[in-house]
Formats: structure tokens, C-alpha cells, sequence
């Protein structure tokens, strides 16, 4: 899991107005509540400073910002307010980062030690609260300069508003899926998929179907774990699916429902009646849990009988 690191170099132009600082700071926390929630980063915040030491405007420090934002939104007031716990960056540098830290900088922001530590580290995810739209990319290109010339340039993830933090949620997904085999999407299933629940039997299941069309599970289980997100972000009585989701006819369930009988994650029968489509005709069949807004998957594999096909 990730942790989120505040870009100081952010706030080196403060905001107009409260207003203005408040408006910013709503945008990153609806970010930040959405990478929580699924999961991607630790409910901390790491900062150079001491949040009531950071001055964003008129003399008014971030601490006194995150205590005016529960009159407007205490949730996410309260969930900012208990990340910002983190601090100072250079106690949480890792010793095998160590190196890199004190050799290297930031071209162009020879103190700016939070940038570097979120270039350094491939755990780091950058937190940009600013007035200045220079620092409202996603990702953020860096220049390392080590012994006053050019080492590298490194691509940091960085958090603005939640349009940013879905995108970074998309490249996260993706670079913890590149070429993961069945038996390590099993064994980190709670990490990949933190808002899906796998049935006993899908671990034999995913062995059992042959590279391409694990890898095109791979990619339906990310759209099922979104998409169960979602649904249990908004509290909706049914999820909305963003790729195909249907049922089986009444005289397919009627004379194939036993096909479609799996163990849950609690080792007891259940039916997955609804399923989500795979390359070459393979399905995933699944089940909506109503009372937990959540979604369990019971089989990854070739087409089940229908009666169309008899």
C-alpha cells in the first residue's frame, strides 16, 4: 500500500482567499478518500512540516484550513485531519532509500526533500495542494540531479482532485497486475481486489484456464472491483457495472441453475447466477451481497449450459 506525501513546493504561493484554500483542499480530499477507500494508499499523510507551521493564506495555517473545512464538510474534514500525522519526511525514509536521498535533489527545488522522497520511492504518492496549476499534473515528470548533472527523470503520481486519483488508481491497478501469475493474484487478492470477495473454488479455477484467458480475467475482475467500489461508495441499492453484466434466462436456471452452484468464501454453497463476459465465450459468474454492498466472485471460466445451446 502506498502512502501520500504533502508537495510543500506547492504552497510556496499561498491562496487568495480561505475560500479559494478551501475549495482546493475539498478537491484533495475527495481525491485522497478515493484512493482510501480502495484501498491504494495508508490513512496517513507524511509532511515536511507540522501541519499548524504550514501557512496557505492570509496568515492562516493548514491546521486552522482543515478546522474551518468541518463547516463545510466534517466527513472529509475529519478523514484529512487524521492522515496529517506523519511527520517529519526524514523519519520515514527507508534505509534502502537512504542512499538516494542524500545524494540526489530535485532540479531546480534543491530542498523540496518531500518531491524527491515521492521520486525515490516507488511507494510514494505526491499530494499537490496549490493555488498554482503548474502542480495540477498527474503524473508529475521530475529531473534527479546527483553531483550537479542530470541522473534521471522519474514520473510521480500526484493527487489534485479525484479526476487525478482515478487516474492514478488506473496505473497502480495496472503496474501491480503486470505479469502476475494465478497463484500470486490469489495469494494478494485482499491487495488487487479489495472490494471483491473470491469463492473457495476460483483459486483452482484460475490455474486451470490457460494464460490468455487469465489474463482477460485479470482484466474483468479490475472492472468488477471498480465497479463494486462505486457501489459501495454511493450506498445505491444495486451496483452499476461499468463493462456487461446480465443473468441466465428462467429456463436456463431452471435446468442448469446447478451448474452455477459454487462454494463461497465461507466454504458454503451459494449460486453465482449473474456473470460478466471473457475472451472466446468464458464467463466469470458472480453474486451481488445486497446487505454488505459487495460482490463475490464464484467462477472464472469456460461457458456454463444454457437451453439455448441443447
Amino acid at each position: 500500500m502506498r502512502e501520500a506525501v504533502l508537495n510543500s513546493e506547492g504552497l510556496s504561493v499561498q491562496f487568495a482567499s480561505r475560500e479559494d484554500a478551501l475549495d482546493a483542499l475539498d478537491s484533495v480530499a475527495t481525491g485522497l478518500l478515493f484512493l482510501s477507500a480502495r484501498k491504494h494508499i495508508a490513512r496517513h499523510l507524511w509532511m515536511k512540516d507540522q501541519p499548524y507551521a504550514i501557512v496557505v493564506c492570509d496568515g492562516t495555517s493548514l491546521t486552522e484550513l482543515f478546522r474551518d473545512y468541518l463547516g463545510r464538510s466534517r466527513d472529509k474534514a475529519r478523514f484529512m485531519l487524521q492522515l496529517s500525522t506523519r511527520c517529519p519526511i526524514d523519519d520515514g525514509v527507508e534505509a534502502a532509500d537512504l542512499g538516494n536521498f542524500l545524494d540526489e535533489e530535485v532540479d531546480g527545488l534543491p530542498h523540496c526533500t518531500d518531491l524527491l522522497w515521492c521520486a525515490i520511492s516507488a511507494t510514494k504518492v505526491s499530494v499537490s495542494l496549490s493555488p498554482n496549476t503548474d502542480w495540477h499534473r498527474n503524473p508529475l515528470s521530475l529531473r534527479l540531479i546527483r553531483n550537479g548533472a542530470h541522473s534521471r527523470t522519474v514520473e510521480v503520481e500526484n493527487v489534485f482532485s479525484v479526476e487525478s486519483a482515478r487516474d492514478t488508481a488506473d496505473r497502480l491497478i495496472a503496474t501491480d497486475l503486470v505479469g502476475i501469475s494465478p497463484d500470486e493474484l490469489w495469494n494478494r487478492r485482499a491487495d488487487l481486489f479489495p472490494n471483491l470477495v473470491f469463492g473457495l473454488d476460483v483459486e483452482k479455477q484460475l490455474k486451470a484456464i490457460g494464460s490468455d484467458l487469465f489474463s482477460s480475467a485479470v482484466s474483468r475482475l479490475v472492472d468488477l472491483n471498480t465497479s463494486a467500489a462505486d457501489w459501495d461508495a454511493t450506498n445505491s441499492p444495486t451496483p452499476t457495472y461499468i463493462c456487461k453484466v446480465t443473468g441466465e434466462s428462467a429456463s436456463t436456471m431452471q435446468k442448469y441453475g446447478g451448474d452455477r452452484v459454487f462454494r463461497s468464501s465461507n466454504g458454503q454453497n451459494a449460486t453465482f447466477e449473474k456473470h460478466a463476459r471473457l475472451h472466446d465465450g468464458a464467463r466469470i459468474h458472480l453474486r451481488e451481497i445486497a446487505e454488505q454492498s459487495a460482490i463475490e466472485i464464484g467462477y472464472v471460466g469456460k461457458h456454463l449450459r444454457i437451453v439455448s445451446e441443447d
